[in-house]
């Protein structure tokens, strides 16, 4: 069976904890190449989920972007103190207002815990579900891609066998013309010829045209 290396496959679901978006992307590449995006309590899983994808998909380059985020509200928590500080400091050295300064602020390391001891086994258990049933919708998408591409291949074929019977003919009745042509215009001559080396002439000629 013959397999495209473009394919799409995404998925959306919720675990105990947690929502994911799960988005699937590969195309053609002579060797497997995988980007993956994770939320930081996955990083650990990376290694895992590269191999998972190099054994079902092989080849190709993969893109795939899993995004989340918590179903608990107590999962995120301002370090008051830390974005204080922060603040303090940036104020001092900025020109910029109070709105601006706190969108930088909350960027900065430690200005956020999120808490990451939420995402439980059954959360990673069903993730990895998921993930096994977004591959498997790229390669049904490859397939069908596959199939799709064998017959353009097959009609193409076809068509150039067609067109290749035709050329023949025609090349066929091109040369019986002027071979007849020229028989005609060499029977018009008065000269004495060596029809041997005539013919022989003549097929090297035709076959050269």
């Amino acid at each position: 069976m013959l397999h495209s290396m473009t394919g799409y496959g995404s998925i959306s679901f919720n675990s105990n904890n947690f929502s994911f978006d799960i988005e699937l992307k590969t195309l053609n590449s002579k060797f497997f190449d995988s980007k993956i995006s994770l939320p930081s309590y996955l990083t650990n899983k990376e290694i895992e989920i590269a191999n998972i994808l190099k054994k079902k998909l092989f080849r190709g380059k993969v893109d795939l972007k899993i995004n989340s985020n918590s179903n608990n509200s107590d999962s995120i928590k301002f370090n008051k103190k830390v974005i204080r500080d922060y603040f303090e400091e940036l104020n001092e050295i900025s020109d910029f207002d109070s709105s601006q300064l706190l969108k930088a602020v909350i960027n900065l390391p430690n200005s956020i815990d999120k808490n990451e001891r939420n995402f439980s086994e059954l959360d990673l258990e069903k993730f990895f579900l998921a993930l096994d049933e977004v591959i498997e919708n790229v390669i049904v998408f490859r397939s069908m891609e596959g199939d799709s591409i064998k017959i353009d291949l097959e009609n193409n074929s076809n068509l150039i066998s067609q067109l290749l019977k035709e050329v023949v003919t025609l090349s066929k009745k091109h040369s019986a013309k002027l071979k007849d042509s020229l028989n005609k215009k060499i029977n018009d001559l008065i000269v004495d010829l060596d029809k041997n080396r005539l013919e022989q002439e003549v097929i090297y000629y035709l076959e050269k045209n």
